[in-house]
């Protein structure tokens, strides 16, 4: 009688480091793990509806209120934190509800180690431009004293409260660079938590900000603090139960929320249509995260989605500190 193979230990099947083998790796990424999911769907379908209705902001903020304006944000927020909640309560008492995190997902296109030794040498060097965070946080910084004085040389806010979100958010971006090149040189959940703590800061800095400069800086800036401690949270309850509704709630609430905010309220500052272009830039750069491989091929394995993610995700970093520079107070 021939003998029985014996399974392969559960690492070799699950692949080194958590990842699962190549071959069914990118199976599974083709199959839905790097697909255009239906959230970067609906944002991407939002903005566009979002940029039509822009042409009648004027009409909207000439026949609705501001508090009752103000009202309609807030009861809208409610509203998602609540669906939000009560999704994560379910989803802890019924496991088959998590959204968990696929191991397919660590299966990126590009996995070339092209410079210097350094693998997956693409999407780890793609985040160097992140590092553009530790200078506009220092010059932020310099500029306004750490937030002593609403208005320097190259920077104005109408309050210093205003000052600490995009200090802050351009820490975050800095850190991004140190996250997510830590994730990519070995993509696995346990590094994965490392990519996507930072980046809750910039997100929650971003809605702060935008909160502070629309409804107003007695809501925007207390905020900060618990906006902060959500989006670590969020990454923290992933990590712990494999359920990623809340992190999902943090990275796209503040992309769902701002173009309203933008659309509802008169601006504060000149050049507010900065804000639009970067959320078109992280809107392009989630759709190319989503074609990942697609993108790899069709530029003939040059340029995979996901290093045009981070590109753009930069470019979107750069835009708002330009913004910040170039707008005077109204």
């Amino acid at each position: 009688m021939p003998s029985r193979r014996a399974a392969p230990p559960i690492g070799q099947q699950l692949g080194q480091f958590g990842k699962p083998p190549r071959a069914a790796a990118l199976r599974g990424a083709k199959n839905g793990a790097h697909s255009l999911t239906p959230s970067s769907a609906v944002l991407i379908a939002l903005l566009g509806a979002l940029a039509v209705l822009a042409f009648f902001r004027e009409a909207l903020r000439t026949a609705v209120t501001r508090p009752a304006r103000v009202a309609a944000v807030g009861f809208a927020a409610v509203g998602f934190v609540t669906r939000m909640l009560l999704a994560t309560w379910r989803a802890y008492h019924d496991p088959s509800l998590r959204k968990s995190q696929s191991l397919a997902y660590h299966a990126f296109a590009d996995d070339r180690c092209w410079c210097c030794g350094v693998p997956n040498s693409s999407d780890v060097l793609s985040n160097l431009p992140f590092l553009f965070g530790v200078f506009a946080c220092a010059e932020l910084w310099r500029d306004t004293g750490g937030g002593a004085r609403a208005v320097g040389s190259l920077f104005a806010f109408g309050d210093p409260r205003e000052v600490a979100a995009p200090l802050v958010s351009f820490g975050g971006v800095a850190l991004v660079a140190c996250g997510s090149a830590y994730y990519h040189w070995r993509p696995n959940n346990h590094r994965l938590v490392w990519d996507r703590l930072p980046m809750t800061i910039a997100f929650m800095c971003f809605l702060s900000a935008l909160l502070s400069e629309t409804v107003g800086v007695d809501v925007g800036a207390p905020l900060l603090p618990w906006f902060l401690a959500a989006g670590a949270g969020s990454v923290a309850y992933w990590h712990l139960t494999d359920d990623l509704t809340p992190y999902a709630a943090v990275q796209f609430g503040p992309l769902f929320l701002a173009p309203f905010l933008l659309v509802l309220f008169e601006p504060r500052y000149s050049h507010n249509a900065g804000y639009g272009l970067v959320l078109l830039l992280y809107a392009a750069a989630k759709a190319t995260e989503s074609g990942d491989a697609a993108i790899y091929r069709a530029t003939g394995k040059v340029v995979s989605g996901h290093t045009l993610k981070h590109l753009l995700a930069a470019a979107a970093t750069v835009v708002y500190w330009a913004q910040l520079r170039a707008r005077v107070v109204l």
